[in-house]
């Protein structure tokens, strides 16, 4: 009898730890604080970027700011594979990539790029290059906007440890400054070290997002992450989100 209650009891132990371990994500949302090189970027609430993200969510509640034409829009995990805290070697991995943001469908990005408008003193800017990717459409119908989709979205997917998730808007009077894309998702970090570097474009996220591991889940859920984490965050949201 004692035996088969212990028995009970570990099994319920293990189906517990099981139910916390398997596909376990918390994200958390931090805002960066403005500066004269970009402009607010947002998401139309509800919004938690996690593992269960998809394409069609994120494209259709990403909220462009009205200044941001011809700008690039970048996604980031700046901690793969082995989380923010690690010991080990991360290095950048590109979860998407977007250039010459315009307002409007994609039905209208061939009229926008058609001619080279004209600046003051009636030169001619520089016509738009042709997009080498996907052209797709971003945000609400109320504030649709269109890109072009260099690499398709991938969803959040870390496997262990706290990931940051950042968003980067590059205006586009520095985009053509921005170092070659490069040809890999990964080990892209000397690529976004070099937006990063204030000797350089000095970008900085426009919006960040942890994405935790099942390992690191209590982490997120008490917003008590390792300065190794955090130290260059300076804004934080309270919005949290379990998926």
């Amino acid at each position: 009898m004692v035996l088969s209650v212990a028995c009970a009891v570990l099994a319920a132990i293990a189906q517990g730890a099981a139910a916390f371990n398997v596909d376990r994500t918390v994200s958390r949302r931090i805002a960066a604080e403005p500066t004269p090189k970009q402009s607010d970027l947002e998401f139309k609430p509800p919004f938690m970027l996690s593992r269960d993200t998809g394409y069609a969510e994120i494209a259709e509640k990403v909220l462009i700011p009205e200044d941001a034409e011809g700008a690039a829009l970048v996604l980031l995990d700046a901690d793969s594979p082995n989380g923010c805290d690690s010991m080990f070697f991360n290095s950048d991995y590109l979860q998407w990539w977007l250039t010459d943001l315009g307002p409007g469908s994609n039905s209208t990005a061939a009229a926008t790029t058609a001619a080279p408008k004209k600046e003051e003193g009636g030169e001619e800017e520089e016509a738009p290059e042709p997009c080498t990717g996907k052209v797709v459409n971003l945000g609400p119908a109320e504030h649709r906007w269109h890109g072009c989709e260099i690499l398709a979205y991938e969803k959040p997917s870390p496997s262990h440890g706290a990931h940051r998730y950042e968003f980067f808007l590059v205006p586009k009077s520095v985009v053509k400054k921005m170092p070659k894309k490069p040809t890999w998702r990964k080990n892209a970090k000397s690529f976004f070290d070099a937006v990063r570097d204030p000797s350089q474009l000095n970008i900085p996220p426009a919006l960040t997002f942890f994405v935790c591991g099942y390992d690191a889940a209590r982490q997120c859920e008490l917003d008590q992450f390792p300065e190794a984490c955090v130290k260059n965050l300076k804004r934080f949201k309270t919005t949290k989100a379990r998926a």
